[in-house]
C-alpha cells in the first residue's frame, strides 16, 4: 500500500484537522507553533483554516478562522456534526509569574463551534474560572471527548497565569443546547501533576469514561455527570512512557455484538503495545500478541506521536511516529484485530514512507483513506498532504475481500 502525495502546499500548517459530515476535512492551526503570530494581538495572524475537499475540485478552500489562538486547543464533534473547539494558546510560554516551567503556555478560555454546512465560526460560551476563584482557568493541551447524551467532557491542560495550579484538574461538560460549561467538582484528577497534556480517555457503552492515561497515579472509571470514579481504581499499564507522558495513542477497539459490546482498549508506542478488557471483574492491562514482521527487529524501540487509525476491516492503522534518541520516524504498521477482538499484533510493514517525527493529527475518511497532516519531518514538508489507501477488491469496488464482516441485527440506544 503506498502513500500517495496529494498536494505538496495546504497553505496552512495544520496542527488540528477533523473529518466533516460534508465530505471535508477542517484544517486549522491558530498560531501555526509561532511565537510572535500568538503576540502580534492581530486576528489575521490566526487566521489560518482550510476546508481540503475529499472529492476535490476545489482541493483546498480558504474560510475565516476563530479569532482566540487555537493552537494547541481541543476539539470534539457534536452530534449533528458540528465541531466544539475547546482552549489553545492565549499567551506563548516563557518565563510567566507563578508558571516558571517547562512547557507553560498560558491556557485559553475561549471556545468555538464550527457549522460545516454554513462553513462559519460561531464563539459560545468560555470555560470557566478556577473554582472559587474570580479567575484561572482555561485550557492548553486540553482533550475533549463527546459523552452519549451529546455534551462534551473537558479534561485536563495548562491554565490562564492567574491560576494557582499547574494543570487544570477539575473537569467541566459542555451543553451545546444550554451554551454552559458545568465544573465537575466532586473530584480533582491530577491535583499537583504538571505534565497531564491531551489525556486519552474513551466513551464505553454505559455512557460511563475510561481514563487510560492514570490520573492521580491510576487509570479509572469516571461519571461524567456526577465526576466521580466509578468503583475502584486500575492500576496503570506502567512505564514512564504510557504512564508519565502525552506522545503515545490509545484507541477504543471495535464494539462487536458478537461478543457482547465488550469495551476493549489498546494503548501502543512502548516497548510493549497493551490491551484491556473493561468487561472483566477486575480488568488488568496485558501485553498483545508478539510483534511480527519488520517490527519484531525493533522490539526495543519507544516511537513517539504515533496515530492508531481504525479502517473499516477491523484493522488500525499506527503511523507517524518517530523512533525515541535519534527521532528518526518510523514506517505506518498495521495492527490486525480478530472479529473478535482477541488478536493485535503488529503485522509485517506495508506502508512504506516514512512520515514524521513531529506531533500531527490524522484521521481515516471515505473511501478507506488515511489523511496524516501537520508537523513533518525532513521527508516530507511541513504542508505536504499524504494519503493511504487500502487495496479495493476487483469485484465489490468497496471493500478487500478477505475482511471480516460482522452484521449489526441490534444497536443499543
Amino acid at each position: 500500500m503506498p502513500w500517495e502525495i496529494v498536494t505538496n502546499n495546504s497553505e496552512i500548517l495544520a496542527i488540528h484537522a477533523a473529518l466533516l459530515p460534508t465530505n471535508q476535512i477542517l484544517m486549522f492551526g491558530g498560531s501555526e507553533h509561532n511565537a510572535a503570530q500568538n503576540l502580534s494581538g492581530n486576528p489575521t495572524d490566526l487566521d489560518n483554516t482550510r476546508l481540503f475537499n475529499l472529492a476535490g475540485s476545489p482541493l483546498i478552500e480558504t474560510i475565516g478562522s476563530p479569532t482566540t489562538d487555537v493552537f494547541c486547543s481541543g476539539h470534539a464533534c457534536l452530534a449533528d456534526g458540528r465541531l466544539l473547539v475547546g482552549g489553545g494558546t492565549k499567551e506563548w510560554g516563557g518565563e510567566h509569574e507563578g508558571h516558571g516551567h517547562d512547557l507553560n503556555f498560558l491556557g485559553e478560555h475561549g471556545c468555538w463551534i464550527y457549522h460545516p454546512r454554513a462553513r462559519t465560526w460561531r464563539r459560545v460560551r468560555d470555560l470557566n474560572f478556577e473554582p472559587g476563584q474570580p479567575d484561572g482557568g482555561g485550557r492548553w493541551y486540553p482533550t475533549l471527548l463527546t459523552l452519549a447524551n451529546g455534551e462534551v467532557l473537558a479534561v485536563a491542560g495548562h491554565p490562564f497565569r492567574t491560576d494557582s495550579r499547574h494543570n487544570n484538574d477539575t473537569p467541566e461538560r459542555y451543553s451545546p443546547g444550554g451554551d454552559t460549561w458545568a465544573l465537575l467538582t466532586a473530584e480533582r484528577l491530577d491535583a499537583g501533576n504538571r505534565t497531564r497534556y491531551y489525556p486519552r480517555f474513551h466513551l464505553l457503552p454505559d455512557g460511563n469514561v475510561f481514563f487510560v492515561s492514570p490520573l492521580s497515579g491510576a487509570c479509572r472509571i469516571y461519571d461524567p455527570f456526577t465526576g466521580q470514579t466509578v468503583g475502584s481504581t486500575i492500576p496503570s499499564a506502567g512505564g514512564s512512557r504510557y504512564n508519565d507522558s502525552w506522545d503515545y495513542p490509545s484507541v477504543l477497539l471495535p464494539l462487536l455484538p458478537t461478543d457482547g459490546y465488550k469495551p476493549r482498549v489498546m494503548i501502543c508506542g512502548d516497548t510493549d503495545p497493551k490491551k484491556i478488557d473493561l468487561s472483566q471483574a477486575s480488568p488488568t492491562w496485558q501485553n498483545t500478541a508478539t510483534r511480527t514482521g519488520t517490527a519484531s527487529r525493533n522490539a526495543a524501540a519507544i516511537r513517539l506521536f504515533r496515530h492508531s487509525t481504525h479502517w473499516r476491516d477491523l484493522r488500525l492503522l499506527a503511523s507517524t511516529a518517530a523512533r525515541r534518541m535519534r527521532m528518526r520516524s518510523e514506517k505506518a504498521k498495521f495492527i490486525t484485530l480478530a472479529s473478535t477482538g482477541t488478536r493485535g499484533s503488529l503485522q509485517p510493514q506495508t506502508v512504506g514512507q516514512r512520515l514524521t517525527r513531529q506531533p500531527s493529527p490524522a484521521t481515516t475518511t471515505p473511501p478507506r483513506c488515511c489523511f496524516p497532516m501537520g508537523v513533518f519531518g525532513p521527508q516530507a514538508p511541513a504542508r505536504t498532504r499524504l494519503k493511504a489507501t487500502l487495496p479495493l477488491s476487483a469485484n465489490s469496488g468497496s471493500r478487500s475481500s478477505n475482511r471480516p464482516t460482522t452484521p449489526i441485527r441490534t444497536a443499543r440506544n
